[in-house]
């Protein structure tokens, strides 16, 4: 039984120790920040590796939109790539929890996993504890292909009317703890050089009449603009923060002085509100970041485009 270093052992160490080089996954949740996580981890070890992946409960729970999109763009990414990525969708009536991977070599099925870690952060990069076991691999295989027929592909243009494509109204999220690898990190700040947080920018962008009050983006000070700790303009990354939330961010704005949500500019608006205890939709003000405990929030960069966010409570 497997509990421990589970990412190395079941999504990497088959390719770089064996030679493997085709990853089949049924999974009943999965991410797309796990699954950008692990192309770039592949590809920093210069490994020409083919993923496939099959979400298998998305005939009863659907997708949430900035996931299917990131699984999606993931799969235009890597056409050319030495990583190659495709995802795919259960359609069937009947929805699979099950969490089976399976490696190839050369077309033949050489190592097989089972247990209870679905292809996502909170499985395979924070304290939750998930077990797994080795199986046969042609079993394993056979799982897997059994249900590509009632799978769509996530660029097919039907996918939305197979299954629900829908957006996250939640605001609250469960604390993981995500593990995140040391690398270079940066604070944005969320109140201006006055002191205090901007009337009709940052935080509070869409304080102002005919705006979507939660819409918000992160003021990027022109060093850090110029620093190159963000992908370019509009190249959207991945984001994972320290309570488990997930989602698609970009740099926006004139000289890409904004980080926000591309999908929904007010995700990232509702997501600190509700950190900071506040309605949606509320001003914020310094008062209420003071109460919290911090002014800022900090990035630090995992791969060249998954980061983590940390807007924990300093300990008192």
């Amino acid at each position: 039984m497997l509990n421990d270093n589970l990412f190395d052992e079941i999504l990497m160490a088959p390719a770089y120790r064996n030679g493997a080089d085709h990853l089949r996954i049924l999974s009943g949740f999965a991410s797309d920040s796990l699954a950008r996580y692990n192309i770039e981890r592949l590809r920093v070890q210069n490994l020409s590796v083919s993923v496939e992946l099959i979400i298998g409960m998305t005939p009863l729970q659907g997708l949430e939109e900035n996931h299917h999109s990131g699984f999606c763009q993931l799969t235009e990414l890597h056409d050319d790539s030495k990583v190659q990525f495709r995802c795919s969708y259960l359609q069937s009536t009947h929805p699979d929890h099950s969490k089976v991977y399976c490696w190839l070599k050369n077309g033949v099925p050489v190592m097989g996993f089972v247990g209870s870690a679905n292809y996502s952060i909170t499985a395979f990069l924070s304290q939750q504890r998930e077990t797994m076991a080795v199986c046969d691999p042609d079993s394993a295989n056979r799982y897997y292909l059994d249900r590509v027929e009632s799978s769509v592909m996530c660029r097919d243009t039907e996918a939305p009317s197979l299954i629900t494509i829908h957006k996250s109204e939640k605001l609250l999220y469960p604390r993981i703890d995500v593990q995140v690898p040391e690398g270079p990190s940066i604070r944005i700040p969320l109140v201006l050089k006055t002191g205090q947080t901007p009337a009709h920018s940052g935080i509070n962008w869409g304080q102002r009449q005919g705006r979507n009050s939660d819409q918000a983006y992160l003021a990027l000070p022109v060093a850090l603009r110029e620093s190159g700790f963000f992908p370019e303009i509009g190249v959207r990354f991945s984001v994972v923060a320290d309570d488990g939330w997930e989602v698609e961010m970009s740099r926006a704005q004139q000289s890409g002085k904004g980080v926000h949500t591309p999908l929904d500019n007010s995700a990232l608006g509702r997501y600190l509100r509700s950190r900071l205890g506040l309605n949606s939709g509320e001003f914020v003000t310094r008062q209420h970041l003071e109460s919290y405990g911090r002014t800022d929030v900090e990035f630090s960069k995992i791969t060249e485009n998954v980061y983590y966010l940390n807007f924990r409570r300093p300990l008192r």
